[in-house]
């Protein structure tokens, strides 16, 4: 982010400092939570109107004011975006100067750098906002972002004259068959000690890495064959982590916090996943005893290389093994975000109805559950339509 005077802070009592910069004046704020920090930094940067400068002044002043209404993670996605994708190659430039073309060089510079299309989106949606900003308060006559045209893809040797904002890309999701998943758990299994136990769990689920290896002994409850998800892993710079989370041990740039939507949720699993989860237990166990250290039973990390139990896998270290496992198996094209792909087909395929699917994979609303999975619908239907058919005819 540009170097300006505004920032939160969290100091060693667990409060939240907010910096910021008022008509030349150097304002502190002292605030309990992260919620009150953002939402006082908000109106803090909201009080100064941005004057003549550059785009990186323009974004990051957005950015501060934009906080107060983003959770964590979009936050750090947008940290990241800016600081990567934005400002080395405009941010420099005075705000006032961007015309369209630029912002449409932009684009096509960074689809010719190997950046996604989705990526390039996030950058337009934050430039269109931040100029939008600007032209509200009459800074500008009128926003360079404006004049988009929805494409499928931007290219880097098609010049067009009009700026152009890439289409999220959607494409129909093909999760691998039970027999593929069978084979890939097999091989996990001899990948990595624990491998096995998290793809089971991952199939049978759904849970996302940041939240499976965030899981701690007492998020487990096997007697009642429940998991609870209420925490994930996230990367983070060491500036990012001062506000974005609490820091975990042994990973200087992972950051422990709320799920994606901020909820908790409840998921049964199966006996055959508890037994798996009962041996795996074991293991941790026998290897801290082996290692004449102490296992936390609440407290531990269930997916961990700690024999304390105490440093988990970050969620970089499954992907990783991922490759392996489906290189070894036979099936080099399936990712390991396909499992999650997987339990969520298979559910809805076999009847499960899509509130309780949603509810598994955390969802916010069941839209998003419909808008992802609607190619599966069809075939829940024809089940359907056979047996009321069957009822009717008696």
């Amino acid at each position: 982010m540009p170097a300006l005077p505004t920032g939160i802070d969290r100091l060693p009592s667990g409060k939240y400092r907010v910096r910021a910069s008022v008509q030349g004046r150097r304002i502190t704020r002292t605030v309990a939570t992260l919620t009150q920090a953002r939402k006082v930094l908000a109106e803090l940067s909201l009080s100064t109107p941005v004057t003549a400068g550059s785009v990186a002044g323009l974004v990051g002043q957005w950015f501060d004011g934009k906080q107060a209404d983003i959770g964590d993670y979009t936050a750090i996605g947008y940290e990241q975006i800016i600081r990567l994708h934005i400002l080395p190659h405009i941010g420099h430039v005075e705000y006032s100067d961007i015309t369209a073309a630029d912002i449409d060089r932009l684009y096509i510079k960074l689809a010719a750098t190997g950046v996604s299309t989705n990526q390039i989106r996030r950058v337009h949606v934050i430039l269109s906002q931040a100029f939008k900003r600007a032209t509200r308060w009459h800074l500008i006559p009128y926003s360079p972002v404006t004049a988009v045209t929805a494409v499928t893809a931007v290219t880097a040797v098609t010049a067009v004259t009009a700026v152009t904002a890439p289409a999220t890309s959607k494409h129909q999701i093909e999760p691998p068959t039970a027999e593929q998943v069978a084979e890939l758990l097999a091989a996990a299994a001899d990948t990595h000690p624990g491998f096995g136990t998290y793809c089971r769990l991952a199939a049978v689920t759904g849970i996302r890495r940041g939240a499976m290896v965030a899981l701690r002994g007492d998020d487990v409850d096997l007697d009642a064959a429940e998991i609870l998800v209420r925490r994930a892993l996230t990367r983070a710079s060491p500036d990012q982590a001062k506000h974005h989370g609490t820091s975990v041990a042994g990973h200087p740039r992972l950051v422990e916090k709320s799920t994606k939507t901020g909820t908790q949720r409840r998921i049964a699993i199966d006996p055959f996943t508890v037994a798996s989860m009962r041996a795996h237990r074991t293991m941790l166990a026998t290897r801290a005893l082996s290692c004449g250290v102490g296992l936390d039973l609440e407290q531990h990390r269930w997916f961990t290389d700690d024999p304390a139990g105490v440093i988990p896998w970050g969620p970089d270290s499954p992907t990783g093994w991922w490759t392996a496992t489906r290189t070894t198996a036979g099936h080099p094209h399936v990712r390991l975000h396909d499992l999650r792909h997987f339990a969520a087909t298979q559910a809805l395929a076999a009847g499960v109805d899509i509130r309780t699917v949603a509810s598994r994979l955390g969802h916010a609303n069941v839209a998003m559950t419909l808008n992802t999975y609607s190619h599966v619908i069809p075939a829940a239907d024809r089940a359907a339509a056979d047996i009321l058919g069957k009822i009717v005819s008696g």
